[in-house]
């Protein structure tokens, strides 16, 4: 049996997530690639070849939180594969979080850096970037939003993907013109035609055509989190729309003391009837 066929055994025999489906395949397929193959044979993915691609990924620089999620996937996989038993696997000490955003001023010419691509790229990237800051939504959860989701108003209900958790945001008019520009009539509006290491790789370009400092796409998420959490104290997690704890350790930036005209706007939770 291969890799690829024991992930497919492991899906079929435990009930995910979809979000979490995706993610261990992502997972297994940057392992994959770190050892250089496609697939490879059960036997050959071994607890001694994951902790050394655990090892590697900690010579690179990656977060601990990061390779964390890494090992509990293969881990997962490993010790199915080997009916509950096998050998033991490189643990990963969490380090303290202490999450960045970015400023105001940085998102400004993020924005600005998708004038250097086409003028396709550049109206995707631009709206997409927008509401990235204005909702606090991760890219995920943004690339299934459409045209219906976003009224005329720009008051926006949504629920994440992850959780299930309605979200309630604005959008300023200026940007639900832009938005319904580029928006089909039915179907995603930011559609993801290419894989999500493309993706990253192409925001990575946009982030240093900017200048700013280095950061995934989930920094916007997080920038925007903060911003509210400053101007609103106690909002940023439920503008998130995750728990107070998760945000404080995960989402808010505590270096940032002063709020920004152009912070995200918050809306009254509708009351129910």
């Amino acid at each position: 049996m291969s890799v690829l066929k024991i992930l497919g055994s492991y899906l079929l025999q435990h009930e995910l997530k979809r979000t979490s489906e995706a993610q261990m395949a992502t997972i297994l397929k940057v392992f994959l690639n770190w050892v250089g193959v496609h697939d490879m044979p059960a036997a050959h993915f071994t607890a001694e070849r994951i902790s050394e691609f655990l090892l590697a990924k900690q010579r690179e620089g990656k977060s601990s939180h990061y390779r964390r999620s890494l090992r509990n996937s293969l881990k997962a996989l490993y010790r199915f594969a080997n009916d509950g038993a096998g050998e033991p696997i490189r643990p990963v000490r969490l380090e303290t979080l202490e999450p960045e955003s970015w400023t105001a001023d940085e998102i400004t010419k993020l924005i600005a850096a998708c004038d250097h691509l086409s003028y396709r790229d550049r109206n995707w990237w631009r709206t997409f970037i927008l509401v990235a800051y204005y909702s606090g939504l991760n890219a995920c959860d943004i690339h299934r939003l459409e045209k219906r989701h976003i009224p005329a108003n720009g008051c926006v209900a949504f629920a994440r993907a992850k959780t299930g958790k309605r979200v309630f945001f604005g959008l300023p008019q200026e940007v639900v013109s832009e938005v319904y520009a580029v928006a089909p009539a039915e179907g995603p509006i930011w559609e993801l035609h290419t894989s999500g290491e493309a993706f990253r790789m192409r925001f990575n370009r946009l982030v240093r055509l900017a200048g700013s400092r280095t950061g995934t796409f989930k920094r916007i998420r997080k920038t925007s989190g903060t911003l509210v959490e400053v101007a609103n104290p106690g909002q940023g997690h439920r503008h998130l729309g995750n728990e107070q704890a998760i945000f404080s350790r995960h989402y808010e930036d505590k270096t940032v003391t002063q709020s920004v005209p152009t912070m995200p706007v918050v809306l009254r939770i509708p009351q129910a009837g």
